[in-house]
């Protein structure tokens, strides 16, 4: 048997990607959670490769090979994406290691994809992809907890980053530890938000 590994995972992964925005009510769903919820521009959308899992689908209806376990996107026949708008989390590559579903209607906001070779919270950051062009710039980087607080930046012109929540693992403080003092933290206006900035 043929093992599958975590560069098979992540190719998967980006065919989950492509697959979904394919769909006939890719654009519309865009519209209606960025455009129209968050005010946003939908070229962010775009430019982040997000895209929606419409709740009306049928999991008979997803191809076979999204259902390999390892993937993590589908778990017992439920799909723990449904009816959220999900932005994929890359690597440095701009490879595809997870997702984190927003749905700013229930609790929790924001779901984390759980699969083969990735935790999300616990090994990245969001926009990753982005760390080759934030290092070899002279522009402050502003990092945010939340992804659409993130992409609200980006929107407006800024260098943005996303923990993902409030715990920075030493990896990740290693790597924003890098930017030296063109580091900006940016809380939550919560309970939490002192001890995320003291982290770095």
């Amino acid at each position: 048997v043929q093992e599958y590994s975590i560069e098979d995972t992540r190719a998967d992964l980006g065919k989950i990607v492509k697959y979904f925005q394919e769909q006939p009510y890719h654009e519309h769903a865009m519209k209606l959670f960025i455009e129209d919820y968050r005010q946003l521009p939908l070229q962010v959308a775009y430019d982040a490769d997000a895209f929606c899992v419409d709740e009306e689908i049928d999991i008979s209806q997803f191809p076979e090979w999204m259902n390999v376990e390892s993937l993590g996107f589908i778990k017992n026949r439920w799909c723990p994406m449904w009816g959220r708008c999900v932005f994929p989390v890359k690597d440095v590559k701009g490879q595809v290691m997870g997702f984190c579903g927003w749905d700013p209607f229930v609790d929790p906001k924001y779901l984390d994809s759980k699969n083969y070779g990735y935790k999300a919270k616990l090994t990245t950051l969001y926009g990753m992809e982005k760390l080759p062009e934030y290092y070899t710039s002279n522009k402050p980087v502003y990092v945010t907890e939340g992804l659409m607080c993130c992409l609200y930046l980006r929107s407006q012109g800024f260098q943005a980053l996303a923990t993902l929540g409030s715990h920075l693992t030493p990896y990740v403080i290693s790597i924003l530890s890098r930017f030296g003092n063109r580091l900006v933290m940016i809380p939550d206006n919560d309970e939490t938000g002192d001890n995320y900035v003291r982290q770095v």
